[in-house]
């Protein structure tokens, strides 16, 4: 439920925010979706009736609608509609909505039963609370109805339409008011002139309907059913046939009569067709329903493989450069390790040649050494032979001449004595 409240805030926002005159597509999409969930789990009163008014801007009354079409007590709903709480506090957005209901209730012929609340309601919707007609009715009309509606649909015989008289030619004469100011409008478009056409026959329609009814009910002698119909019959006076047929009229041929049963007859058949038609529109509803729900799925699941296959892109780009900066780096540790071979056998040369000059220092030095008592192993023999010799003053002065011998013969071996 959340995630569906954040989804219409934040298009609402969003909407807001870049001042947007026309959604996108996927926006549409997503608040048609999120709506639609939202209203299913919580119902319409409340957040839901909020989100319908405040997001009109991208999808209209066409939620609300899939919504009336698949609830089990559609007048119930439609009583929630109008007794809402957003209903009526924004004249010009509630015309719209109940605007855009009807086109979208016309063209899905919907029941009778639903369509008398929106008739009944049209005209008060249409007003501000001043009881003025809003200035956004005209282009209110041309946009959410005229080029709404289809032109091929089949609209409902109002005659059918279990409403009093008066609510229908009230609903009439607000329909006709703006029709006639629309068709003064020389850039309006081919498809909203055809529709004002239709709608204009449509009235003359139920005019003619309700006329002939009066008349087998016994209307007055002389009465013309001009006088039973209300004034706001003159606004459809563009190529309508007028109601004024007369009791006399209808009675001088029975030829009438026949083509009356006829007519009857035909009716008869034409409302057996309705109701399969309606039946086969019901199912093909469900069947966009499902093939917009499959598309919706379809559209997410691509955005979320475009996501991925983004995604992708980018690791194996990022995949690319770490492979080249692993070489880089490759490159430079064998460098480093050839370098640090070279190094290595230098080391191992020089402990080699160290070695070897150790070696030969050592041998140097054991061979002045053996020179050096070499020299001296004379002088110690003349010691050893002159030890038990009693000391003269000759002894004496011959050994320091020995010690001085010595001295020299160490010096000259190398050692510093001074």
């Amino acid at each position: 439920m959340n995630e569906y409240i954040a989804s219409m805030e934040t298009l609402i926002r969003r909407k807001k925010e870049n001042n947007k005159k026309e959604p996108t597509l996927a926006e549409k999409s997503e608040f048609m979706t999120s709506w639609t969930c939202f209203v299913e789990e919580n119902g319409y009163a409340g957040r839901a009736e909020e989100f319908l008014y405040n997001g009109f801007g991208f999808c209209g009354a066409e939620p609300f609608y899939l919504f009336l079409k698949q609830a089990s007590d559609q007048n119930d709903i439609l009583k929630q509609m109008f007794s809402g709480k957003n209903y009526g506090k924004d004249s010009n957005v509630t015309f719209r909505l109940i605007t855009h209901l009807f086109a979208l209730m016309l063209n899905d012929e919907a029941p009778s039963n639903i369509l008398a609340p929106v008739i009944k309601h049209f005209p008060s919707a249409c007003r501000n609370k001043e009881g003025k007609r809003l200035g956004t009715a005209v282009k209110t009309m041309e946009k959410y109805f005229l080029y709404v509606l289809s032109p091929t649909v089949v609209l409902h015989p109002l005659a059918e339409i279990n409403l009093k008289p008066e609510m229908i030619n009230n609903f009439m004469s607000v329909l006709s008011s703006l029709t006639g100011e629309l068709k003064q409008i020389d850039s309006l478009r081919k498809s909203a002139v055809t529709n004002i056409d239709r709608i204009e026959k449509w009235a003359g329609q139920y005019f003619e309907t309700v006329g002939r009814v009066d008349a087998y009910s016994g209307s007055k002698p002389g009465e013309s059913h001009k006088d039973l119909c209300p004034a706001s019959e003159e606004h459809f006076a563009h190529g309508q046939r007028n109601c004024d047929l007369s009791n006399s009229e209808m009675k001088t041929s029975s030829h009438i009569d026949s083509l009356q049963e006829i007519l009857m007859h035909a009716q008869s058949l034409a409302t057996g067709l309705l109701k399969e038609n309606k039946e086969q529109k019901k199912r093909i509803t469900e069947l966009e329903t499902r093939d917009s729900n499959n598309s919706l799925k379809l559209e997410e699941a691509s955005k979320k493989l475009e996501i991925l296959e983004t995604t992708v892109s980018g690791l194996n780009k990022e995949k690319n450069e770490l492979e080249k900066q692993r070489l880089s780096l490759q490159n430079i540790l064998d460098a480093k390790e050839k370098l640090l071979e070279e190094k290595e056998k230098e080391i191992v040369e020089r402990i080699k040649m160290s070695e070897a000059l150790s070696r030969d220092r050592s041998r140097q030095a054991d061979e002045r050494l053996q020179r050096i008592a070499s020299k001296i192993r004379i002088e110690y023999r003349d010691f050893m032979d002159a030890l038990d010799v009693p000391m003269t003053v000759d002894l004496g002065e011959n050994m320091r001449l020995q010690l001085l011998s010595i001295f020299e013969i160490l010096e000259k071996g190398g050692m510093k004595i001074e």
